[in-house]
């Protein structure tokens, strides 16, 4: 992640600091999404839990929803709508590089464990599996 001159960048975590990457904006949408990365990957790394036993709607946008003070649908809204805005030709651009390669992702969900998994080890999952280091999910 490069450093911005933004002095708002210091006293950011990682998971905002790869979702400003991507957007370039910080509002109540990027936010909700930095929570929401943070989320899974409590629910991933911390917890243990498979990626295929994690709902969404039960364990990320509710928990989302009571950190930014903000009702569930919107939390909801805002994530599937920035997840459907990172295929506009700029955000893609900012996106590879936490993802490894150019790759189709259809839910937030997917996208939520990319960006977790670059949060917490730095690498893109797709790189990490290649090179035998991502643990299963």
């Amino acid at each position: 992640i490069e450093p911005s001159f933004d002095k708002r960048w210091f006293f950011m975590t990682n998971s905002e600091k790869i979702v400003y990457s991507i957007f370039g904006v910080t509002n109540k949408s990027t936010q909700d999404m930095a929570y929401a990365v943070d989320r899974m990957a409590e629910l991933l790394f911390d917890q243990n839990q498979k990626l295929d036993g994690i709902k969404v709607g039960k364990a990320i946008y509710p928990v989302v929803s009571e950190r930014a003070e903000r009702p569930v649908g919107g939390v909801s809204r805002s994530i599937q709508r920035l997840t459907r805005a990172c295929w506009d030709a700029e955000n893609r651009k900012n996106l590879l590089p936490f993802l490894g390669r150019d790759m189709p992702i259809r839910v937030p969900k997917e996208l939520l464990f990319h960006l977790a998994y670059y949060s917490r080890t730095g690498i893109p999952y797709i790189k990490a599996i290649k090179h035998h280091a991502a643990p299963p999910v």
